[in-house]
């Protein structure tokens, strides 16, 4: 091939803000070729089959259990919200020892840019690939060349020495590698596993109990990781949360020691407001003025395909939401619909029932916001049903339903925002669920739901 086939990649700047004036204000995309992509792509799909084998972290307790959640198949990014969200739900807890840990949220500064080629060829060479493989992956890494786009135009070619390119399919599993490389964590009941991090891409959150002792070692690994990787901390976007009695000497030894400025997250975690209490309408205040935006862009866009995707399924998969702010998202979409438009209001031509039935029922298909919540969390119950064994399971299992059996469970009083959604979904899943007969070996006679029709042999 040409050379400009293969390693030339174009950077185009994407203005994070209205009016950027500094060149931090500008996301770098990378343009990759053609035939680049297809050779990383071909890459990719070798390499991906044996990333859930890789990418692991020994636990004390529970040997192999996945922290990492990013580019992996068959792992989903709510599962970490989920198990965060738990965990900082046991911190604010109050009259346990769990009130004494402290959840710190870790920012990567420019996570891609920095990472060193030396450290990723080791991490490879470790993991136990071939040193021909090895060489194809290290030939598509370093042998790139970038040239800025700038008003249309092509700007002098610049040669990195470290670095992976964003817009290559290949970054995100490379990135994760390299980050898969003696703090006390914390277990959200005595017979949970003990989390110390979950990783999500360049998200970080680590747990560990608030002492100068433990923000020390904390301190020293992440000066070891960024020394022995090229990466940097931001502490200016770095954030920790305490349990609100937690003693004032110990939360100002350990926001020295790690130089953090900000308490509580005032930042979204994974794009999701994190949970301090009850989840009220006004935790979803930014997602509101996201939704009325984005419809005042249609109206003001005069789009003809208007396409009814304005439910949020990210927020509805992961929290129950009060029922006030379903109404609201569902006035501005019709609003959106029947509002006023350039001064003329629009026609109403159907009545707004028949817009949320479904079109097998001569309806339009739009989401009943409120039904459509409880469906997304039944997933979350079904998932903790089909993959018994993952991270998120064990650490719900654990406190919740220890039994094991979450159809037939009481739980207790102290539910965290994100289960109350979980046993929101599991009331619908109940009303249709019905046992599959295999061995029969899980299927309780006289309880379970098996026979057709969904009828159970216990007497009411």
């Amino acid at each position: 091939y040409k050379r400009s086939l293969w390693i030339d990649t174009s950077i185009v700047l994407i203005p994070k803000v209205q009016h950027p004036e500094r060149l931090k204000e500008c996301r770098p995309i990378s343009l990759c070729n053609v035939t680049y992509k297809i050779v990383s792509k071909r890459i990719v799909n070798r390499l991906r089959p044996l990333l859930d084998g890789l990418i692991f972290e020994n636990q004390n307790a529970f040997p192999q259990k996945k922290n990492q959640n990013a580019f992996v198949p068959g792992r989903l990014i709510t599962d970490n919200a989920l198990i965060a969200f738990e965990c900082i739900h046991a911190i604010q807890e109050d009259g346990s020892n769990r009130s004494e840990y402290c959840a710190y949220k870790l920012d990567l500064a420019k996570a891609y840019d920095r990472v060193d080629w030396g450290y990723l060829e080791q991490v490879l060479v470790n993991l136990g690939f071939h040193r021909n493989w090895v060489q194809w992956v290290m030939a598509c890494v370093t042998t790139v060349h970038y040239s800025v786009r700038f008003n249309g135009v092509l700007l002098d070619t610049i040669q990195p020495t470290r670095g992976l390119r964003q817009g290559d399919p290949l970054s995100p599993i490379l990135q994760r590698e390299s980050s898969n490389g003696r703090i006390q964590g914390l277990r959200v009941s005595g017979r949970a596993p003990e989390i110390t991090h979950l990783l999500f891409a360049d998200d970080s959150l680590l747990f560990f109990r608030a002492t100068a002792e433990q923000a020390t070692r904390v301190k020293e690994g992440l000066l070891l990781y960024g020394k022995a990787t090229g990466q940097m901390i931001n502490f200016d976007k770095c954030s920790i949360m305490f349990n609100a009695k937690q003693d004032e000497a110990s939360m100002l030894a350990v926001k020295s020691l790690l130089n953090v400025h900000s308490v509580a997250f005032e930042a979204k975690y994974l794009g999701l407001p994190t949970p301090e209490g009850r989840m009220k309408a006004d935790k979803f205040q930014g997602i509101t003025e996201r939704l009325i935006k984005r419809c005042n862009a249609w109206d003001e866009s005069k789009i003809r395909s208007r396409s009814p995707r304005t439910t949020c399924v990210y927020s509805m998969s992961v929290f129950l939401l009060p029922a006030s702010l379903c109404e609201t998202w569902t006035r501005r979409i019709r609003q959106y619909w029947w509002g006023e438009l350039g001064g003329r209001r629009k026609t109403q031509w159907i009545a707004w029932d028949k817009f949320t039935t479904p079109k097998g029922q001569c309806g339009l298909g739009f989401r009943d916001l409120r039904l459509f919540n409880q469906a997304l969390s039944g997933r979350q119950a079904w998932r903790l049903i089909e993959s018994p064994e993952s991270l998120c399971a064990c650490v719900l299992k654990a406190k919740y339903f220890p039994n094991g059996n979450l159809l037939y469970t009481s739980f207790p009083l102290n539910q965290s925002p994100t289960w109350r959604a979980v046993v929101h979904g599991l009331e619908l899943l109940k009303k249709g669920f019905i046992w599959r007969i295999g061995s029969g070996e899980r299927t309780r006679m006289w309880r379970d739901p098996w026979i057709p029709g969904g009828w159970s042999l216990r007497a009411s």
